[in-house]
Parts: C-alpha cells; structure tokens; sequence
C-alpha cells in the first residue's frame, strides 16, 4: 500500500497564487518536481485531439467538516443522520455564477457552449479540443511524456494558467500537470516469505475466550491456537482483539464488507486452500461479489501478482462471515473508484455512479501526497461519502516515513501517504507481537490483553509495539504528519499530548508539526498465515492491519442495524473522543484497538 518511490514529491504541486503572466493570467498549478518515470519527449502535435476535463469549484467545501462531524459525534444530536446522495449534490453542487463564468471564458476563447458538457451533476465541464487550443487557452505548452516502465505515452504539461478573474471558479484542469492513475496504484511493500514446517517461532497461547471462538469457526482449538506464535491465523486475531463470531442471525442485508482492488484480482484456488485449512466453516468455492471498473476483469490462475488481494479475503473472510464481501476491483486509481461509486464526484465519461458504495470500505493502497488540487478534491469527496454514512478505511503504508527505497525526500523531508493524510479517511497503522521467551496461558479475562503479548507479565502495559524494523519486524508502519491538509479537531488533544510526551527533535522542514497526523488506529500486521500463489506464507503489512480493522467496524454495523440503529460511519470523532476504548501502543503515534462493545452502543 505505499507507492513507487518518493522521487517522492514526483507530482509535488504548487499553486501560485500571484504570479501574474501576459493577458492577466495567473499560474494555476505548476510542477516543482519531475513526475516519477515519465520523461518528456517532443512538443505535442498541435491538431492532437483532447478530452479535457475542467473541475469546477463547489459551493460549501468550507462547511463540509462541520456537517460531517454534525452525523458523525456521538455527541451530536444529528448523530447518524446521514445525507442522502441528492442533499450532497444540492449542497455542493457549483453555482450558476461558477459556470457561467468558466463557459464564458471558453466561448470568448473559441470554444462554444456546442462543444462544452455540463455534467449532471454540474461539477465538472468537458470539452473537446486540440492541442493548440488549450495552449492558447492555459498558456502552457504541451509535451508527449512517455513512462519509463511500461513505454505508455500521454500528453502533459510542466504548468498552466487561467485568467485571475476565473481561478476562484476552477479547481483544476486535465490532462495538464498530472497522468492517468491506470497502473500506478500499488500496495504496499509487504513482505512475504514461505512458511516452513516447525518454525520455532514466538510462542504464546490464548485464553478459553479464543477457544470457544475457535470453536465457532469450525477450528480445533488445540490446532488452531496453540502456535499463534508461529503464525497468525483467524482464531488468533479474533483471540487477540476478542472479536467475536459473527452470528448468523444477525447478518444484515446491504452490510457485506466492501475491500477495494487496483488492477489485482484473486484466484479461488488459492482461497479454498485456505478454507480448508484455516476456516472450515467456510464452504470452498465462497466467493466475493465483484464490482469491475475501468477494464478490471475477474479472478485468475494463481499468480503471486494477485498477493495482496488474497491477504484481504484471507483475512476479512473468516472474521466476518456468513457476512458478505464485496470486491470493487479497478484497472485504475482513486478516479476511477470515486467515479464508480460516488455520483456526486463523476462525470459522464466515466462510469459514473455504477455501484453503491458498501457502508464499510477497506482499502490497502496508497500514494504519496503531493500537494495538488486533485488530491484535495479527491479528499472532499471522502468526507461526503462520510456524510452518507460510509467508513473509509486506508492503510498508513509499511516504510514508516520514508519511500520504497528507503529514502526521504528532498532536504530530508519525510514521506507523507495519501489518502492517510486526509482528515476525512480512518487511516490504520500496524502492530507486532513482542517477542516471548516462555509460552503464556492465563485466563484471566481482565489480564488477557496485558498478558498476551506482553512478555513481562500482568503488570506489563504494553502488550503490542508499533510494526517496525527495530523490533526486527519485515515492515514499518507508516505514519506522519500531512503537508497539505491541517490537523483536525478531532485529533487535537491526542496530538497535542502526544508531541507533549515525546518531543519529535526534527525541524520544520522535515515535516510539519500542525498538519493532519495518521494513522488513527492500528491492528496486527505481522507474521500472518495466508495462501498465495499455491504456497502456504507468512504475511507482513497494513495490508492486513487494513481488513481488521475494517472486518471489526462490519461486525459492529451488523449488530448496530439489528437493533434498529445506524451504520457508525466516519469513524474518528467517535475513537478520539474515547481513549479509554483503546488499547495504548506508547512506542506508536496513537492506539490500537478499539473496544467493541463500545461503538455497537452507540446511539
């Protein structure tokens, strides 16, 4: 779930606000940086044919957190009143004055209104015109970019500019300084290495909560338990974090956990294998129901490319069934994803509204925050999906806070991800077991979390520690502190004595000490047993922190629906108004887990 590598700020934006250029135009958005992979070719041939794309600025986006917040505080006495999809679209939807003022600008400039598409929606125009045209009309100039990698060419632009009397009515403007997300999106960096018979391992076993949990899941206890240590199975992470079986009464319509794919499939294979050893309550041949956008096609013969997906079903599967899981499976990136399920977002030339979003989304991919305005739209549109009651879930990414090589970025700043970054997204870091010298097997109820993992005993506050190589762990969890976006309210206290507490020692630039600070939650992301690619593996990553968290907020929707209540939505007001809910991880930047019983009461 991290991204290519930070060349990192390879798509870093910044917008110039006065720079004024002939013709009274102002930079709209320049690249500081060069786009990772792609390197520039030739000027663009000027009868080159565009679809061009022109976001318009919505009304209310000022307003949009505290309407958020007004559904999503338990304090609030509109709590769980969610918006419906047609009271988000009157609510944002650009004014007349912001049209009629961009399809003037295009008219004057040669493009008439028989040639401009307001889409339904009326957040975006479309046109068609040539290469000459728009750079005329953005006073830019166009290049082919052709990427290093895959040899695809596009057209782009290193900056553009728009009148000063149109920039308050335009957000952004493509093709221009970005690409297409199709085949960028990656998961993380996860490691995974092959599972060995009579690996030693960590031991530890669980207490007879676990057992009669591992009984439910149609497991033998003594097998499924007893060598936690040597690799986390279902019954393991449902003895960890008690989560408790799903009962088949309480399975709602409309409630399957919603996992998102870019460009992976699964194969079945590969998912009966696990079944059958791992949750044999599960009949082989169980299946997601899948969603396909953008060229997406259905699963495949085994094939470690397909890794990541299968850790999602392997993991959500058994903690969340007889529950449904739904799969929106994208060739594309977070464009094509919002176009799909979003139809406030889209526009028509896009499948645009295809699929109604699940109440719970888990999604183990990441890119790195770059700045740019089509990052901060895409953020607003994830607050609006809050508003109509969907928990967005976003894994924090595995290289702590550098890139995938390793490195940080210019001066030394640190890695931010993106969407983690945004306020509006629950974002879920991970943790490991510390390691044991002796097996552990109390059954206390009240002492089990502390002792578990703990190593010191019962006295021991800190059961789990942050994922992270100094633990020898494979991966580190990512976190950090945004560049774009502000710390939110409801993170304030949290952050604050937490900055308090442990003094960071780094300077300004190498992150920004007041911005939006993730992850908000973590969960196991080590040595996890999974199938793939017709091997038996250990897996390490958010990838599968991501899915237990998300599995864990499924369950709890269930509950909360059968008894006539809401969907918990966007979840961080709610988390960080209750500490006590959680269980501290001291060496990482917030918590880890939250109480169950806690957010099925909910009002």
């Amino acid at each position: 779930m991290h991204f290519p590598s930070l060349l990192a700020f390879a798509l870093a934006i910044e917008s110039a606000v006065s720079t004024c250029i002939p013709g009274a135009h102002v930079i709209h958005e320049r690249r500081v940086s060069p786009p990772q992979y792609w390197m520039k070719q030739e000027r663009a041939w000027p009868d080159a044919r565009l679809s061009v794309r022109i976001g318009l600025t919505q009304q209310n986006v000022d307003l949009g957190p505290q309407r958020l917040e007004e559904v999503s505080d338990p304090k609030s006495p509109s709590y769980g009143q969610y918006w419906t999809a047609k009271q988000i679209v009157e609510y944002f939807a650009p004014s007349d004055e912001t049209f009629q003022s961009v399809s003037t600008w295009l008219s004057e400039a040669g493009i008439g209104a028989d040639r401009q598409a307001l889409t339904t929606k009326r957040g975006w125009i479309w046109v068609e015109a040539t290469v000459a045209e728009m750079e005329a009309l953005l006073k830019t100039e166009y290049y082919d970019f052709q990427h290093g990698q895959t040899g695809e060419r596009q057209i782009g632009c290193d900056e553009y500019s728009i009148p000063a009397s149109i920039r308050p009515h335009v957000d952004f403007v493509t093709p221009t300084i970005g690409f297409s997300e199709r085949g960028r999106y990656r998961k993380s960096v996860r490691k995974q290495v092959e599972q060995v018979d009579g690996n030693s391992g960590r031991q530890f076993t669980l207490d007879p909560y676990s057992n009669q949990i591992a009984l439910a899941g149609g497991s033998d206890p003594s097998a499924s338990l007893a060598n936690c240590g040597r690799g986390m199975t279902p019954a393991c992470i449902a003895g960890l974090y008690r989560i408790p079986p799903n009962n088949s009464t309480d399975v709602q319509t409309g409630n399957d956990f919603g996992v998102v794919e870019f460009s992976q499939t699964y194969d079945q294979a590969d998912l009966d294998k696990f079944f059958s050893t791992y949750a044999t309550n599960i009949p082989n041949g169980t299946h997601p129901t899948l969603n396909l956008m953008d060229g997406a096609t259905g699963p495949g013969d085994p094939s470690p490319k397909n890794g990541e997906t299968m850790l999602d079903l392997e993991i959500a599967y058994p903690l969340v069934y007889p529950a449904g899981v739904t799969m929106f499976q994208t060739n594309a990136g977070q464009n094509s994803l919002l176009n799909a399920l979003d139809n406030v977002y889209c526009d028509h030339t896009y499948q645009c509204g295809l699929y109604e979003p699940t109440n719970v989304l888990s999604i183990s991919w990441e890119d790195l925050e770059n700045g740019s305005k089509l990052q901060t739209r895409e953020c607003n549109e994830y607050l609006k999906l809050g508003m109509q009651g969907v928990s967005i879930l976003f894994a924090s990414g595995d290289q702590g806070i550098t890139a995938r090589n390793g490195s940080c970025g210019a001066n030394g700043s640190f890695v931010v991800n993106f969407p983690s970054s945004c306020p509006y997204v629950t974002s879920v870091g991970a943790t490991m077991v510390r390691a044991l010298s002796t097996p552990v097997n109390h059954t206390s109820e009240v002492a089990k979390i502390q002792q578990l993992y703990g190593g010191k005993g019962v006295t021991d506050p800190n059961p789990e520690v942050a994922a992270s190589s100094t633990f020898k762990c494979a991966i580190t969890s990512g976190g950090g502190f945004s560049r774009s976006f502000a710390r939110a309210d409801y993170q304030q206290n949290a952050v604050s004595y937490f900055l308090t507490k442990n003094p960071p020692g780094y300077n300004s630039s190498q992150f920004n000490i007041s911005g939006r600070a993730y992850p908000d939650v973590s969960a196991n992301g080590a040595w996890i047993n999974a199938f793939s690619n017709n091997k038996k593996v250990l897996e390490f990553g958010t990838s599968a922190s991501t899915p237990i968290f998300a599995s864990v907020i499924t369950l709890i929707n269930e509950k909360r629906l059968a008894a006539n209540k809401t969907t918990v939505g966007f979840l961080n007001p709610a988390l960080y108004a209750n500490p006590d809910a959680f269980n501290d991880v001291s060496s990482s930047l917030l918590a880890n887990f939250v109480d169950f019983q806690y957010i099925v009461e909910l009002q």
